[in-house]
């Protein structure tokens, strides 16, 4: 090789030398560049920068642990399992009950020295078709309110004065909570005899005979 060209070589490569020492450091710009955008991307979306693998990360509720926390929650339950108010009146569920007969007597008669038989039946409709053929229902006594529960079918001849004068003869003392009257009035009493005080309904039906006679009645008087 000729001195000419080896002189040539070397400056061939003392150039590409110089050239890649010029593109490295512009390489690694670039890449700086690169990266400090991404970053600047992630921060404004809101993403932010995945921790170190390893890091503890804090407890979050996750969607299904609130969904879970508001299906349980303490006062939903209770008023879910909160029993619903019952009607005025004696508690218990108002439905038909066992029924017994009452003969009314006229309010001059003195009270007996013995109790009268008591005769029941299994429902009211029972109690109603017993009811002798000369006789009239004057009235239905309930134990609960509305009419339910326990009943009393009160029969006679009229509506002139004619009651029960002792409600215990026919174990219905301090029961009543409503009643049917077929008379144009019917008046319950505190006490047996008719005495203490009272409260007087009209023909029909009573749903609830008011919170002062409520479970207080011992005598009833059928009027006209």
């Amino acid at each position: 090789m000729s001195k000419r060209k080896m002189v040539d070589n070397l400056e061939g490569g003392a150039k590409m030398s110089k050239r890649k020492m010029l593109f490295i450091p512009i390489l690694l710009l670039v890449v700086g560049l690169v990266g400090i955008s991404g970053a600047l991307v992630q921060e404004a979306s809101g993403q932010g920068v995945e921790p170190p693998v390893g890091t503890p990360q804090p407890d979050l509720p996750s969607s299904s642990d609130a969904v879970t926390a508001q299906a349980v929650n303490p006062d939903e339950l209770s008023l879910v399992s909160r029993p619903l108010p019952q009607a005025r009146g004696t508690p218990g569920v108002p439905v038909a009950g066992p029924a017994c007969l009452a003969a009314a007597i006229p309010q001059e008669t003195p009270l007996a020295t013995q109790s009268p038989p008591l005769t029941c039946f299994e429902s009211l409709e029972q109690a109603k078709a017993a009811v002798p053929a000369d006789r009239t229902i004057l009235g239905i006594l309930y134990q609960h309110a509305p009419p339910g529960g326990r009943s009393l079918v009160i029969y006679g001849a009229n509506c002139n004065n004619q009651g029960v004068p002792d409600l215990r003869d026919y174990n219905f003392n301090d029961i009543t909570s409503s009643l049917d009257n077929s008379c144009p009035t019917v008046t319950l009493y505190f006490d047996i005899n008719y005495g203490g005080p009272q409260q007087s309904y009209p023909n029909g039906r009573t749903n609830y005979v008011g919170d002062g006679m409520n479970d207080q009645a011992s005598s009833v008087m059928f009027k006209p």
